[in-house]
């Protein structure tokens, strides 16, 4: 939110408009050749982009390009081999440049993975939030959850995963063969389990 140091009085509205003002300046500076001075790659795709912008508004690429690492002194950078999906750095830009960002339950784990990725707390924030949204954490999805915040880096909410933990102790045909791949990769997951609900070890153990 903009604020004005000034005894003078200025209208909500007049606020408004300077920061929609912002936007719409930030906006215009995407993919503009002539003041950019980084391009990112990823796949096929290639993205114009400008150090201090993308510096300012996520911690990774501030270190990449002020700590002495190689690529800090490249005019390219390719980040295929870092991100998962084709479309994930459009996403990021998006968010980057003109605060553009629309959660869906399609997209949300593409989301909480990019956010760990780039250091991007406000948007994991956001994505957290979009999750304990009524619905947005169900039988569908509850194990694909589990399995993203178990790789990323950061430890799961407690309230992220207390809700997870309710969807599967009360719909107990979820834990199955399927998901053993992920209960090896994740060993602590099953104890875990077993610590909310003493009843789950014996469902566990007939599968495991």
């Amino acid at each position: 939110m903009l604020s004005i140091d000034s005894n003078e009085y200025m209208s909500d509205n007049r606020i408004n408009n300077c920061e929609k003002k912002f936007l719409d300046d930030m906006k215009s500076i995407v993919n503009q050749i002539e003041t950019s001075d980084i391009v990112i790659r990823n796949c096929n795709q290639t993205y114009k982009c400008h150090r201090a912008i993308l510096s300012a508004r996520s911690s990774y690429f501030q270190t990449l390009f002020n700590w002495n690492f190689n690529d800090k002194f490249q005019n390219e950078i390719n980040l295929s081999s870092f991100l998962r999906n084709e479309n994930d750095f459009d996403l990021l830009y998006s968010y980057i440049y003109k605060a553009e960002i629309k959660l869906t339950l399609n997209n949300i784990l593409q989301y909480i993975e990019l956010s760990d990725k780039f250091l991007l707390d406000d948007l994991y924030e956001l994505c957290e939030q979009y999750l304990l949204n009524d619905n947005h954490i169900n039988e569908t999805n509850v194990w694909n959850i589990l399995d993203i915040y178990n790789t990323i880096g950061r430890k799961i909410s407690s309230n992220i995963q207390e809700k997870c933990f309710y969807i599967l102790k009360n719909n107990r045909h979820l834990i199955n063969e399927q998901c053993h791949d992920l209960l090896k990769r994740h060993p602590h997951l099953s104890v875990e389990l077993c610590y909310s609900d003493v009843a789950l070890v014996h469902t566990l153990l007939f599968h495991f």
